[in-house]
């Protein structure tokens, strides 16, 4: 695959030194001025730009800023706090309970990672039309100019919509030389970011063939597809819905308007060995091992300390940290309520059942996802969680020199019946919670070269059928049938003949019947297939049960759960303290974020 290319520093020295002197003699130095000398050194220079968006959007793992934000404030992941590991000063249970406030460091991490990737953007756009003489340096192209500027408007777009989601708006910087400013109102920014998008959705070169590799650079398609994501949350964002648009656009984007997609026929495609050249993928951040290594999955923080003997690949340490939330209270009942209409499933008779979360018990027993993760040899592999009984895996805590069965629940399990017996976020052991592992797989030891191969997708295929669903669902575009027909070509892949107990069909087919217009079996389906991607919480917004609905330890007011919606302002986040410090312009967003729920 092809590597996004960088070099961290304009200034290159060498260094020598004398017996008696550590004093730098500086023998040569390259200015910006004679760095640009090919097209070579400006790819490298655009390439530091694009390396640092791939790091945000696909590296760091789910415990990145971005992600955290978008993922352990949900109903989908949790980082349990097992004894006195991951307790990190409450941090874990005050994103979960919504207790936002602006000193939360997640949120600092977040504003500051879209600061810095408009600001390298635009750094870059300046350095090249200052020194680079394009005609001189790129005579058969004259039109590279124009292409590389695309690309820092697709990465200043990217983060721009991370700003509108997550904190509503965010000052507008065209440039660097921009005097400082306050922030723009969500309609600002949206139209900026829109306006970013149509010029690259227009100009951009489309994907050649569908086989063509995904080499980190953006294309047509993908600046179309993250237009229909900035469409779909438009209500969220600005409160004029533009669902009719976004179906639009993504029925155009399936029909091949900008460049050739397909759906992969097997999820291991998509996140797998060899995914570069997955028909579905439409952005993706590229990784290879020992060059530019992006881990999506964060493995050291969510598997078992000893799960290195299970994986048999010792190269890095485990910290037994994050995991899905739990399907099942201490004592094995469901947390998942029964609305056969969409679920096909029956009433649990739990008082404290949930329409949301319960991941893991949402994949149907046959989804050939559902397995054991199990790499099989010559970048083959099965399975997507770490789950149940782990070979060679010994406990070292409450469980130790004993066989890890890891459990679909956060308790003290092993004082059931106990006076001492808890559950809930802070109740965890080592035991606790099935784990993810969707995102570059891991080899065993004899095939070591292919840790960190696989690149990370960003944005792809799926996406926009699910877009288009839900747009259908809505009544814009089509209707409950057609927006049940398009996931179904989706989940028909997951059900396969013979393979994890499949006879090859559905056995809880979304239906116009079941696709209820709550939400509740849509979000259903976007959890099970996009669970880790660093979506769910902007889906929970769009559908008004971010703050509205309860799931495991979001219960109460106390918290987080807040059916009456006067928490509806924690849709966004506040901005950060750091932040107004250093920007007197800046407004706090509108609530209480003195972090008491009540």
């Amino acid at each position: 695959m092809k590597v996004l290319k960088h070099t961290s520093k304009i200034m290159l020295t060498l260094l020598t030194f004398a017996a008696c002197n550590v004093d730098p003699e500086y023998h040569s130095e390259t200015s910006p001025g004679t760095f640009y000398d090919s097209p070579e050194r400006v790819y490298q220079r655009v390439g530091m730009v694009l390396s640092s968006w791939a790091t945000d959007e696909g590296g760091g793992g789910i415990r990145s800023s971005f992600a955290m934000l978008q993922e352990f404030t949900t109903d989908e992941i949790c980082m349990p706090a097992r004894g006195s590991h991951w307790l990190d000063g409450g941090y874990y249970t005050q994103i979960m309970f919504h207790s936002f406030t602006p000193t939360l460091s997640g949120l600092n991490g977040a504003w500051n990672g879209i600061g810095t990737l408009v600001a390298n953007a635009w750094n870059v756009k300046e350095d090249l039309d200052t020194y680079v003489d394009f005609a001189a340096t790129f005579p058969t192209d004259p039109n590279a100019r124009a292409k590389i500027l695309l690309q820092l408007d697709m990465v200043v777009a990217s983060a721009y919509l991370r700003a509108i989601d997550f904190f509503g708006g965010y000052p507008i910087f065209r440039s660097n030389s921009d005097p400082v400013t306050a922030k723009a109102t969500p309609q600002e920014l949206f139209n900026f970011i829109d306006s970013l998008l149509t010029n690259a959705m227009d100009k951009l070169p489309a994907r050649a063939t569908v086989n063509t590799p995904v080499d980190g650079y953006a294309t047509r398609g993908a600046a179309a597809a993250m237009k229909a994501r900035l469409y779909f949350n438009a209500k969220a964002y600005t409160g004029t819905d533009k669902y009719g648009e976004c179906a639009a656009l993504c029925k155009e984007i399936i029909d091949g308007k900008y460049g050739p997609y397909e759906l992969a026929t097997d999820y291991r495609d998509i996140f797998g060995w060899g995914n570069e050249t997955c028909t579905e993928i439409i952005w993706g951040a590229p990784s290879t091992n020992a060059l530019f290594e992006l881990d999506p999955g964060n493995y050291p923080h969510s598997l078992h300390y000893n799960a290195g003997r299970t994986l048999r690949n010792l190269r890095r340490d485990a910290y037994n940290g994050h995991c899905l939330t739990p399907s099942l209270d201490g004592d094995g009942k469901s947390y998942m309520a029964g609305r056969p209409e969409i679920s096909g499933r029956p009433d649990e008779k739990n008082p404290d059942a949930y329409m949301l979360g319960c991941p893991f018990a949402k994949f149907e027993d046959t989804d050939v996802r559902k397995q054991q993760y199990v790499y099989q040899g010559g970048g083959k592999y099965k399975g997507m969680f770490m789950m149940g009984y782990q070979e060679n895996c010994l406990g070292i805590l409450e469980y130790k020199d004993s066989i890890i069965n890891l459990v679909d629940q956060i308790a003290y399990m092993s004082r059931q019946g106990k006076a001492d017996f808890k559950e809930g976020l802070i109740y965890g052991e080592e035991n606790s919670g099935i784990r993810l592992m969707k995102f570059s797989p891991i080899p065993a030891e004899e095939d070591i070269s292919l840790w960190y191969n696989p690149d990370v997708p960003v944005i792809r295929l799926t996406e926009i059928y699910y877009t288009l669903a839900e747009c259908q669902l809505r009544g814009f575009g089509g209707n409950k049938s057609d927006a049940a027909a398009n996931i179904k070509k989706v989940r028909d892949r997951y059900f396969v003949a013979g393979e994890n107990g499949s006879d090859g069909a559905d056995p809880n087919p979304v239906t116009a019947s079941n696709l209820d217009d709550e939400g509740y079996r849509m979000l259903d389906e976007w959890m099970i297939e996009f669970i880790g991607e660093k979506r769910r919480r902007t889906d929970l917004v769009r559908w008004g049960k971010f703050t509205t609905e309860k799931w495991f330890d979001h219960k109460d007011e106390k918290h987080g759960y807040d059916p009456g919606g006067k928490l509806n302002y924690r849709n966004k986040f506040p901005i950060p303290e750091a932040a107004l410090i250093a920007n007197p312009l800046l407004e706090q967003n509108e609530g209480d974020w003195s972090g008491d729920q009540k």
